[in-house]
């Protein structure tokens, strides 16, 4: 099954004025034809040359995708390559970072309908698991998926729409990037970590 593409609106008249856009320090124009430079350019109201939180949400929105301001900022932190934990410059994606973004939230959504094989629009903790399987998150247990789910299935339905299955991989991958950091720092306890209270917050922050 092919993911289904996240896509602009159509351009209403006199909402986005063509500027002098002003490609970044190190990165090539890319080419006129490209839609995905054409999404990031319509997406980047201020012309700053980045997409913001704010921005993206708004984008996502116009194409009927409407998820929580701190579900974008999400997206956002874990795409951002450049960010520096000691650096107080706001997370926002520069155009190369914006296309991963976009890759793994079609992904995403593709998982979501390929496994919502009742058609329902939710997930329940079995075909999550599959689908957290499917993208590669390794061979999780149903218990623990069903264990993270109830933090982002505030009506206890004990399934996740599509909004809270983006905000539930987006945890998981926030959870992979901290857990592959510290696993990689000691060679001696492959898939396995250990790490003190100071460690533990900062791998907490990576998956909010």
């Amino acid at each position: 099954m092919q993911p289904q593409q996240v896509m602009m609106a159509p351009q209403q008249p006199g909402y986005f004025v063509q500027p002098t856009y002003a490609v970044p320090v190190g990165y090539a124009m890319p080419a006129a034809t490209d839609p995905a430079w054409e999404q990031f350019k319509a997406c980047d109201m201020d012309h700053n040359g980045t997409v913001s939180p704010k921005e993206l949400q708004n984008m996502l929105a116009a194409t009927g995708l409407v998820l929580s301001m701190q579900t974008c900022a999400q997206l956002v932190k874990l795409h951002n390559k450049r960010s520096n934990p000691n650096d107080s410059t706001p997370d926002a994606l520069n155009y190369d970072e914006f296309k991963e973004m976009q890759t793994f939230l079609n992904n995403v959504r593709g998982s979501f309908e390929h496994f919502d094989r009742s058609k329902n629009g939710a997930l329940d903790a079995g075909e999550c698991t599959q689908a957290l399987q499917h993208a590669g998150f390794g061979n999780v247990e149903q218990t623990a998926v069903a264990t993270a789910m109830k933090a982002f299935d505030p009506d206890q339905s004990f399934s996740l729409s599509l909004d809270q299955y983006i905000a539930f991989s987006l945890f998981f991958f926030g959870a992979r990037k901290a857990f592959d950091a510290f696993d990689r720092s000691d060679a001696t306890q492959v898939g396995r970590i250990t790490i003190d209270f100071n460690q533990f917050v900062y791998a907490m922050s990576m998956t909010r």
